[in-house]
């Protein structure tokens, strides 16, 4: 059982991190086409499914590593420092979900495809440094 859980969480942590690496690299290929409006519309909708549910899943494949092996097996001070950020990280892709459903809602989408130029790299680099930090506390 252990072994399907951590698959599956590190297969949740590819998608999730992966989707942003791509996302940010996309961007940089497109910079200045005017083709970039519409392609990074059409692949941020479909990044913006997968990586919430990918998050989802890594919660829960988390928390229940965690509550089926202890603390003590878990426990220290990177673990820690990557769940903070973990929550953090989950703060933001709630908040960036909020956006793009009022933007759905028909909202003014300006703003947000503004705000989520800002808001996306350091997603990206949040959801890096946990990886960074999984690694220092069961590396």
């Amino acid at each position: 059982m252990h072994t399907l859980l951590l698959t599956l969480h590190l297969l949740a942590a590819i998608a999730g991190v992966g989707t942003s690496i791509y996302m940010i690299a996309l961007g940089a290929r497109l910079a200045g086409s005017p083709d970039t409006p519409t392609v990074m519309r059409y692949a941020g909708a479909n990044a913006a499914k997968l990586g919430p549910w990918s998050l989802v899943a890594l919660w829960i494949t988390g928390l229940w590593l965690t509550i089926a092996y202890g603390l003590a097996e878990v426990g220290g001070t990177w673990f820690w420092v990557k769940i903070a950020f973990v929550v953090v990280l989950s703060g933001l892709v709630g908040y960036t979900q909020m956006l793009q459903a009022k933007v759905r809602r028909g909202a003014d989408p300006g703003p947000v495809q503004e705000l989520m130029k800002k808001v996306s790299p350091i997603m990206s680099g949040i959801a890096l440094l946990i990886v960074v930090f999984a690694v220092l506390a069961f590396g």
